[in-house]
């Protein structure tokens, strides 16, 4: 719902601004690319301890990397840089992972963001396939 309501979003600004020369078809397509393959753009403020969204950004290389519960790198950044950061040694040619949701949800509720937002179902050896919070097997 909340991603139809964002692109008819999309298609409203553009009949607003009477912009008619858009494939619609196309425009849904880059919108899919960019909604499973994005990254959060965060600005973090030390002194009030916030943090302050302020969009998405299409980093191709990093777009690359799988999911997983357990993952052994993490995607950091402030303002407009992204880094892809090793949570352990990573061994050459070895796959890099990422964990594309928050691991202190519940099991049910990562199986669920996963399917909706990134359209595939989890079967790493991670948290979703077995365990109720992953939290404590990403802390060495």
């Amino acid at each position: 719902k909340k991603d139809s309501d964002q692109f008819r979003g999309i298609i409203n600004y553009f009949k607003f601004y009477q912009i008619d020369d858009y494939d619609p078809e196309l425009l849904l397509k880059c919108y899919g690319i960019l909604h499973v393959n994005s990254f959060g753009i965060d600005c973090y403020d030390t002194d009030n301890l916030t943090i302050d969204h302020r969009g998405c950004g299409l980093y191709l290389e990093a777009s690359v990397f799988d999911h997983s519960c357990i993952p052994n790198a993490c995607a950091a950044g402030d303002s407009l840089a992204l880094e892809i950061r090793a949570l352990r040694p990573i061994r050459p040619g070895d796959l890099i992972y990422l964990d594309y949701i928050q691991d202190i949800l519940p099991k049910d509720q990562r199986i669920k963001h996963l399917e909706e937002r990134y359209f595939f179902t989890c079967h790493c050896n991670g948290g979703c396939a077995d365990s109720d919070n992953v939290f404590d097997s990403n802390v060495d």
